[in-house]
């Protein structure tokens, strides 16, 4: 077991490029089921380098921060027939699971998610957020560091979308194809 040495510094991934980077491999494991698509995504992270794969980190975590939001959360409550602050963090592994076009269509109208089709309670990915820090894992003989910053805020943004999951009306209201699909 190889470890992993002298990384460099955390760079800034924001670039169209990394994201590009980034979202082709997540697409590469693209149609497979639960325990497939683990398995694929592991075989993306195989070939690169040790500081790519601390990069590939770095670029899930940014994402999965970036959906850290009340109306994602309002979409996975109504998807999972509820959702506490564990099951929000494996609705958005799952939700980047599923790539970056139903992934980024998301994020600007959670609404869309209801055309998935997804059956209730599924909407949950949890083996998928652990991938990364399983081949980290495996070349470092150790855990991921944790990152400066990268942890979400206190807060999901939107704050007027923080209103009670549980009032149907509402739901109804903001989000009516996932209210559809799901509360009927």
């Amino acid at each position: 077991m190889a470890a992993i040495t002298r990384l460099q510094p955390a760079r800034t991934l924001a670039s169209d490029a990394d994201r590009t980077w980034f979202w082709t491999r997540i697409d590469a494991t693209l149609p497979a089921d639960v325990g497939d698509q683990c398995a694929r995504l592991a075989t993306q992270l195989e070939p690169l380098t040790d500081q790519e794969l601390v990069d590939f980190i770095h670029l899930f975590h940014g994402v999965k921060n970036q959906l850290y939001s009340w109306r994602l959360w309002a979409a996975a409550y109504l998807m999972n027939g509820g959702c506490s602050d564990d099951g929000f963090m494996d609705f958005r592994s799952w939700l980047i699971s599923r790539g970056q076009a139903i992934t980024e269509a998301a994020m600007r109208d959670p609404d869309t998610l209801a055309a998935l089709g997804v059956e209730m309670d599924e909407a949950t990915f949890e083996p998928f957020g652990y991938v990364m820090s399983d081949a980290f894992r495996a070349r470092a003989g150790g855990s991921f560091p944790a990152i400066a910053g990268e942890a979400a805020s206190d807060e999901p943004a939107d704050p007027d979308w923080g209103f009670d999951f549980e009032d149907g009306a509402e739901m109804e209201r903001r989000l009516p194809k996932l209210a559809a699909e799901y509360l009927a």
